[in-house]
């Protein structure tokens, strides 16, 4: 796969791409830096998902309180996500 396809960027010279106007080069740059985010966030939920697997239950009110802060924090993040996610189609 090429990262054209990769991206969805139109094929394109170097010299076309070097003379993108100002604000398609800025909107280039930041559709791949979307993309690129994109897999450090799937990266990031497939560690939290595998640590919340692992984790043991136990009756402990340190490690109860821990985990119910974690959860809170997977909880923005989700909400986040999902705002990001809807974002220009309001």
């Amino acid at each position: 796969m090429s990262s054209n396809d990769w991206y969805g960027i139109p094929e394109m010279t170097i010299d076309q791409e070097i003379n993108l106007p100002p604000l398609a080069k800025r909107t280039l740059g930041n559709k791949i830096k979307i993309i690129d985010w994109c897999d450090n966030m799937e990266q990031a939920i497939n560690t939290i998902r595998n640590r919340a697997k692992g984790m043991p239950i136990k009756d402990d009110m340190i490690h109860s309180d821990l985990v119910n802060e974690w959860t809170l924090k997977v909880m923005r993040a989700n909400r986040l996500l999902d705002d990001c996610a809807m974002f220009g189609r309001r």
